[in-house]
C-alpha cells in the first residue's frame, strides 16, 4: 500500500503540511483530495484497495 498526503480533510493538517512541510522539503504541492486522486489513478491503475485515515490516503493498484 501506497500512503499519500491529501488536502481538504482537515485544516491543522493542510495548514502544517503548507506552511512547514513543504518548506523542509518532506512534500511537494500540488496536492489533490481524496476524490481527484482517486480519479487520476484510475486513469492509469486498477484500484485493488483504498482507503481514507484522516489525510492520508492508502491503496494498492495495479498498472493496466
Amino acid at each position: 500500500m501506497l500512503p499519500f498526503y491529501i488536502k481538504g480533510e482537515s485544516k491543522i493538517t493542510d495548514s502544517l503540511v503548507c506552511n512547514f512541510l513543504v518548506k523542509k522539503g518532506w512534500f511537494t504541492p500540488p496536492f489533490d483530495t481524496a476524490d481527484k486522486l482517486r480519479k487520476r489513478l484510475q486513469k492509469v491503475y486498477d484500484i485493488t484497495d483504498l482507503a481514507v485515515e484522516g489525510s492520508m490516503i492508502y491503496f494498492s493498484a495495479v498498472k493496466r
